[in-house]
């Protein structure tokens, strides 16, 4: 939960633990894996996002 009660999510390569201290590091292959997830989420997302848009338009209940 965060600040307010406001649910959250935090997500990234390394570890929870040390993310923003002195003492953070993090794997390269972690690097990599998350440079390639944050490049591919958006244009999922829109696809996504375009399919449920055309189901409430032409009437579908459910994608799929």
């Amino acid at each position: 939960m965060g600040l307010m009660g406001v649910p959250t999510i935090g997500f990234g390569p390394g570890d929870e633990e040390l993310a923003h201290s002195v003492g953070e590091r993090v794997p390269i292959r972690h690097l990599v894996d998350a440079a390639q997830w944050y490049a591919a989420f958006p244009l999922t997302y829109l696809k996504l996002a375009a399919g449920r848009a055309e189901c409430y338009l032409f009437g579908y209940k459910e994608l799929s």
